[in-house]
């Protein structure tokens, strides 16, 4: 799960690896960190919400980790 801005661990990753701030994540990788299984529901969930991402060319999007910890962030609630 992302877990700050600086560093964090993406558990179970493909080669389970240390991510920075300006990490860009594969979908898989995002997937697994957002909780997400079915493809589908989360390629839903990119473009209705707005997720950020960076398109690299016409077949390839990643996931800038410090972005999605941001947006993670916006999206929480203090409320208890």
């Amino acid at each position: 799960m992302i877990a700050n801005r600086t560093t964090a661990s993406i558990e179970p990753g493909p080669a389970n690896r240390t991510v920075g701030p300006l990490s860009l994540l594969t979908s898989t990788e995002t997937m697994l960190a957002l909780g997400y299984k079915d493809r589908g529901a989360f390629w839903n969930m990119v473009y209705r919400e707005s997720v950020p991402h960076v398109r690299l060319n016409a077949r390839v999007i990643r996931f800038a980790a410090a972005a999605l910890a941001e947006w993670i962030r916006r999206r929480s609630s203090d409320v208890c």
